[in-house]
C-alpha cells in the first residue's frame, strides 16, 4: 500500500508542477513581464512547489521525512540526476553557472549546515535564508539582464515555454490545478513514506533521504532529461543547481516562518556533511572544459551508489565487512 501512495504522489507532483509552470508562465506573459523574470519565476515554482508542500505538511508530523526530502534531493540531483543527463549528452556548464550558481549553492549549503548544528531552524534563521534567496534572485536578474538565452538559464527556460499562451484566466485555472495537485501529491508522499518506514522497520530519515527525495525531485529530473535531449544548453545543469538554491533558501525559509524545523542528529552527523562535500566537489568537475562529460557523469552516479550503500549499512539493511589491517 505504501508504494501506491508514493507512486500516486509522484504522478501528482509531475502533473502539478507541469500545470503550475504552464499556468504561471501564461499569467506572467499576459501581464507583460520580462522573459528573464518569467524564467526565474518558473524555475522557482517548478523546483520549490513539491518540496515546499512536503516540508509544510511534514514539519510537525514527520520532520525527518520533510528534511530528508530536501537534503536527499540535493544529493540526488547533484550526483545521479545530472550524471544521468551527462550520459545522454555532455551537459554545458558556462563559467557563470560554475562560479555564480555553484558558488551560491555552496554558500547557501554552508549556511544551512551552520543553522542545522543547533538542531532547529527557527523564524530568525528562516528569515536569513529568505534574505539569501532575495539576494541570489537580485544577483541573477542583474547578471542576466542583458544576456542572450544561450548564456542565461532563466531566459533559456523561458524560451522553452513560449507556447504557454493560455491567457490570464486559463493560466489561473491551470496554475490552481497545479497547486491542488502538488498539495495532494505531498499528502500521498508523506503518508506513503510514513507507512514505508513502518513496514520496512527503517528510520523515517532514511526514507526521506531516498524515496521522498526522489519524489520531490522528479520535476527537476524531467527538466534535466528534457534539457539533455533538447541539445547543448545550460538548462539541464543550471536547473539542478538553481533548484537546490531555491529549496535550501526559499522552501526552508518560508517553512521556518510557520513553524520551527527540527533537524535530527542523523542529518548533522553524516548527511549534511555529505551534502556540503558534494556541493564543493561539483564545481571543479563541471569546470573542466566547461561541461560535464560522460565519464564524470558516470563518476557522479557511482558516488550516489556508494552513498546509498553506506546509508543502507547505517540503517541496518546490511553490514559492512570488518576491516583488518594485520
Amino acid at each position: 500500500m505504501s508504494y501506491w501512495f508514493i507512486f500516486f504522489g509522484c504522478v501528482l507532483f509531475a502533473a502539478g508542477s507541469y500545470g503550475l509552470v504552464r499556468g504561471l508562465a501564461s499569467i506572467a506573459r499576459t501581464l507583460g513581464l520580462p522573459q528573464l523574470t518569467i524564467g526565474l519565476l518558473v524555475v522557482a515554482a517548478a523546483s520549490a512547489s513539491p518540496e515546499l508542500f512536503v516540508v509544510l505538511g511534514g514539519i510537525r508530523r514527520s520532520p525527518d521525512l520533510a528534511v530528508g526530502g530536501i537534503v536527499g534531493g540535493v544529493i540526488l540531483t547533484l550526483t545521479f540526476m545530472i550524471g544521468f543527463g551527462a550520459l545522454i549528452r555532455p551537459l554545458a556548464s558556462p563559467p557563470k553557472v560554475v562560479f555564480r550558481d555553484c558558488g551560491a549553492l555552496l554558500l547557501v549549503c554552508a549556511v544551512y549546515l551552520v543553522f542545522a548544528l543547533n538542531g532547529t531552524i527557527g523564524p530568525v534563521e528562516g528569515g536569513f535564508l529568505l534574505a539569501l534567496f532575495v539576494g541570489y534572485f537580485a544577483l541573477a536578474v542583474y547578471t542576466d539582464w542583458r544576456r542572450v538565452s544561450a548564456h542565461s538559464v532563466a531566459r533559456e527556460r523561458a524560451e522553452m515555454l513560449e507556447n504557454s499562451n493560455l491567457g490570464l484566466f486559463g493560466g489561473l485555472f491551470v496554475a490552481a490545478f497545479g497547486v491542488v495537485a502538488v498539495m495532494l501529491g505531498a499528502h500521498f508522499v508523506l503518508t506513503g513514506g510514513t507507512l514505508l518506514a513502518r513496514e520496512q522497520g527503517v528510520p523515517e530519515y532514511a526514507v526521506g533521504l531516498t524515496v521522498v527525495a526522489l519524489a520531490v525531485s522528479l520535476p527537476e529530473f524531467l527538466v534535466i532529461l528534457h534539457g539533455a535531449l533538447r541539445g547543448p544548453g545550460t538548462v539541464a545543469l543550471g536547473q539542478a543547481v538553481v533548484s537546490n538554491i531555491f529549496n535550501l533558501t526559499l522552501v526552508l525559509g518560508v517553512a521556518a516562518l510557520f513553524s520551527p524545523i527540527r533537524i535530527g542528529a542523523e542529518f548533522v552527523a553524516a548527511d549534511n556533511i555529505v551534502t556540503l562535500g558534494i556541493c564543493a566537489a561539483v564545481p571543479p568537475l563541471v569546470a573542466m572544459r566547461w561541461r560535464l562529460s560522460r565519464p564524470r557523469g558516470f563518476f557522479l552516479i557511482l558516488v550516489y551508489g556508494i552513498y546509498l550503500s553506506l546509508l543502507a549499512a547505517r540503517v541496518g539493511f546490511w553490514s559492512l565487512p570488518p576491516v583488518k589491517f594485520w
